[in-house]
């Protein structure tokens, strides 16, 4: 409870009265983490819906080119396709994160489309790789992952 909300006048509040008052701003400060939470959750859940409908247009291979084109120019050899969370994975990552060389049965959604579409990008059967890492460990867990194409 905030000093600023109110002040105690002689005789005002009893201490019962404040009890009351400190349990109200509680319940409210509650519901408020509620609903903040219930709006993080939807958002995740609409992320998620989103990644796996998501399949690999002609735009996204359109775009994929330039990006590689880009990062050639650059002297790069490498470059991220996508990042996502590892929980979108049937294994939450752990292939990936062990160094499997089947992670990429574990792959879901537009993750999965864009492998499959792999060659579809013309970059299969002429040297280049398609990679997947974990990029960090939040709280020592797996997090994101990255897919990536390289030319190394």
């Amino acid at each position: 409870m905030n000093s600023d909300d109110f002040t105690i006048q002689e005789g005002q509040f009893s201490a019962e009265q404040l009890r009351e008052r400190i349990a109200e701003q509680l319940l409210e400060e509650a519901k408020k983490a509620a609903a903040e939470e219930r709006q993080k959750d939807k958002s995740l859940k609409e992320a998620f819906d989103a990644f796996m409908a998501r399949k690999l247009t002609d735009d996204d291979r359109a775009r994929y080119r330039r990006m590689i084109e880009s990062a050639v120019r650059q002297d790069l050899f490498e470059i991220e396709l996508i990042r996502f969370p590892a929980e979108y994975l049937t294994d939450h990552g752990r292939r990936i994160n062990n160094g499997a060389s089947d992670w990429q049965v574990s792959l879901t959604g537009f993750a999965k489309s864009l492998h499959e579409n792999f060659e579809l990008l013309e970059l299969g059967g002429r040297g280049f790789k398609f990679i997947a890492r974990v990029l960090n460990y939040p709280k020592g867990y797996i997090g994101d992952v990255g897919l990536y194409v390289s030319w190394k």
